[in-house]
């Protein structure tokens, strides 16, 4: 299947889309009546660390006020910064790829980083206790 073809079917409410971003990386979404969650791994070049993290907290101030947002978290590792996302709809993440914040937070990031980011579109697999089991 390639970027162009139609969205295919795979469960009764959910589908299964794949696209490819400007930059060549290509996203499957599960998309149903679900949040949307991604996980964003950076790798910054050590000596540009801080200048990293301030371009990610730039764009998290924005990012925030945008429509169906419902998490956008930083966290810090030795190595790697992750940003957790929580969308309330595969629209709602649309509209953020398409937002200003996003389009600032690339060329901040040029440059900087010792790989291109990882980029993981995750559909929820609800277990358990439902306030714990999901994002």
């Amino acid at each position: 299947m390639n970027a162009d073809e139609p969205a295919a079917t795979v469960q009764p409410y959910r589908t299964l889309r794949v696209t490819k971003t400007d930059e060549g990386v290509l996203s499957v979404v599960i998309a149903s009546e679900m949040s949307v969650v991604v996980v964003v791994t950076a790798f910054p070049i050590p000596e540009h660390q801080a200048e990293v993290v301030a371009a990610f907290e730039a764009a998290i101030a924005r990012v925030h006020d945008e429509p169906g947002v419902e998490l956008y978290a930083l966290h810090e590792g030795p190595d790697r910064l992750v940003m957790i996302e929580k969308y309330g709809s595969e629209q709602a993440r649309s509209e953020h790829r398409k937002g200003a914040a996003l389009a600032d937070l690339r060329p901040a990031l040029q440059g900087k980083l010792s790989s291109g980011l990882d980029v993981q579109v995750l559909g929820p697999h609800p277990a358990g206790d439902a306030r714990k089991g999901a994002l």
